[in-house]
């Protein structure tokens, strides 16, 4: 759930586009889905590995990044991410998890999932995350035309 211990007002960073959020537990996915309409997204969701699977199939060219929730019944968050990189290479997707970042840190950026953020979250911690992680630069874009000095 939501994390109440926040220090001060913190702003939510607005962006655009649309987010897929996958976690089987419900209020987590209204919960993210909640943070990320309120940071002007438009959101998808799936309650499995499967579902998602089918949904990035017919929409992964105007999903902006997957929120993925890694330890789910069915298809883990990890072979939900394998399969939609053999889709997308170049996907843009975010570990939510209750496990420490120390014990699946490696593993997650071995496989080239772009962010984390560990359960519980707040909205402005979903918020910038998700923003930092879109403002990355994507590798088959920066092939074009070579930058002059």
């Amino acid at each position: 759930m939501i994390n109440k211990q926040e220090k001060g007002p913190q702003k939510l960073k607005k962006g655009t586009g649309l987010i897929l959020v996958v976690d089987d537990e419900p209020i987590m996915r209204k919960i993210a889905m909640n943070a990320l309409e309120k940071s002007g997204y438009d959101v998808m969701d799936s309650e499995d590995g499967d579902k998602a699977i089918e949904i990035f199939k017919e929409y992964h060219q105007n999903i902006r990044a997957v929120l993925l929730d890694w330890l789910m019944p069915k298809k883990s968050g990890k072979e939900t991410f394998q399969e939609m990189k053999a889709i997308q290479p170049d996907v843009k997707a975010i570990v939510i998890t209750g496990i420490k970042k120390e014990k699946c840190l490696q593993e997650i950026m071995e496989l080239g999932i772009k962010g984390y953020i560990e359960k519980p979250y707040t909205y402005p911690q979903l918020s910038n995350e998700v923003y930092k992680v879109l403002k990355k630069p994507q590798t088959k874009k920066n092939l074009g035309k070579p930058k002059r000095d």
